[in-house]
């Protein structure tokens, strides 16, 4: 069984804001829940199952899909 972890999407560097907002459109079409979009430091936030990475990673204008990592203090 697959399972839903949260992601961060890069896009390209000279991406408009209305690139990475369609960008984000497709991202959602292929499967991830988009949480937040943040055309200013071209980034994507989101969940997606771990099986649909190399998807979303196919989608043009995207050079990056990783796992989000979480960070504790201790």
């Amino acid at each position: 069984m697959d399972s839903s972890v949260n992601i961060l999407v890069s896009v390209r560097e000279d991406c408009s804001e209305s690139e990475v907002e369609e960008i984000a459109r497709q991202l959602c079409s292929s499967g991830m829940s988009v949480v937040e979009v943040m055309p200013l430091v071209g980034v994507v936030s989101g969940r997606a199952e771990r099986s649909a990475m190399k998807r979303l990673a196919g989608i043009p204008g995207v050079v990056g899909v990783e796992e989000d990592q979480v960070f504790t203090a201790y």
